[in-house]
């Protein structure tokens, strides 16, 4: 199964304790992550986030992050199994629809796989 959803793409300045801020921001605002993608770049950290509530964590993070973009992503629900990856990839290929940003995890039996696609709409179709 495949779906679209709201991630929130933050930015803030590269120094420690922002994940910690960030997550206790959110965490007073009830809200969950299910995703959370952070890295640094110089001067700026970046966390991708996928948020339980993306409105209310907008409202959380509001005036403490240096900006706040939302991302709508693709969300597939696949098989932990050889090759399952590389089923969703070669569709996307053959539909001539470019990954721009993937990320996966796995649980037990299942993986959750979030692409940022040239197409969400098309590849929720294929997928």
């Amino acid at each position: 199964m495949a779906e679209i959803r709201t991630y929130l793409h933050v930015t803030v300045p590269n120094a420690i304790g922002k994940l910690a801020e960030a997550t206790a921001r959110l965490k007073d605002a009830g809200v969950n992550l299910e995703t959370i993608i952070a890295w640094g770049e110089g001067p700026t950290g970046h966390m991708i986030l996928g948020p339980s509530d993306a409105d209310t964590s907008r409202r959380a993070l509001g005036g403490w992050a240096t900006d706040i973009d939302d991302l709508d992503v693709v969300v597939v629900e696949l098989p932990h199994k050889v090759g399952a990856l590389e089923l969703v990839a070669s569709k996307l290929a053959e539909a001539d629809i470019d990954v721009t940003m993937v990320a996966a995890t796995t649980t037990g039996e299942s993986a959750t796989v979030v692409l940022s696609t040239s197409d969400n709409e098309e590849a929720i179709q294929i997928l």
